[in-house]
């Protein structure tokens, strides 16, 4: 675990199947459906002065799907979008290196950015002064679950749809702080408690993922 230094605490957000409707590999603004209650959740984090930062797992572009300049432009789009709705997304991180990448560039075999691995985290704790002992993620993977613990997260949300297929073995080994939820309207109700509880986010209750 990356112990973190003092600072402001953040909220983390997966993009694809949290941000947006995930279906795959998305990379032109005609195909980002934002997901329903995405703008609710970042008006929660903007009402508690908590930055907002996206880190995000973007294989597509070592995959040759798209290109580095695709991912920029969607994504100054994206932040714009929020923008108009009243939230600032402090950093977008992303990694597109894969083991299986197409272009050799991008092929490599656990890159530290790449979830699970901590490293766009780390990168956002020291680009923007963030304490990660006190901040939060929002994923809709267990490498996003994995990812906050190894960066030492106070809390992480996981939205698992119905239909969806983690179980309670999927959770073996994590110690996180963590809450599983069905969809993002739960996850600003989990978010809301934690802000503005008596407690810090880093001193939240312990409560399980549901089986």
């Amino acid at each position: 675990m990356v112990s973190a230094t003092a600072g402001r605490p953040a909220l983390f957000l997966d993009r694809d199947g949290v941000i947006n409707r995930d279906d795959g590999y998305v990379h032109a603004k005609e195909d980002f459906v934002f997901c329903d209650g995405i703008f609710d959740v970042a008006d929660v984090a903007t009402r508690a002065g908590m930055p907002i930062v996206v880190v995000t797992n973007q294989s597509g572009i070592g995959r040759g799907y798209y290109t580095e300049h695709d991912f920029q432009r969607l994504t100054s789009w994206m932040c714009d979008q929020f923008r108009l709705r009243g939230s600032e997304i402090s950093g977008v991180y992303h990694c597109p290196y894969h083991r299986d990448a197409s272009l050799s560039a991008y092929r490599i075999d656990n890159h530290p950015d790449r979830k699970p691995n901590p490293g766009m985290l780390i990168t956002a704790r020291n680009a923007l002064d963030l304490d990660l002992a006190r901040s939060i993620m929002i994923g809709d993977r267990i490498s996003d679950l994995e990812a906050a613990q190894n960066a030492g997260l106070a809390h992480a949300i996981y939205i698992n749809e119905p239909g969806g297929n983690a179980t309670s073995q999927a959770f073996e080994g994590m110690h996180i702080d963590m809450t599983c939820c069905n969809n993002l309207s739960a996850a600003k109700d989990i978010l809301t408690k934690l802000m503005f509880s008596t407690h810090s986010p880093g001193h939240s209750s312990s409560r399980k993922p549901m089986p």
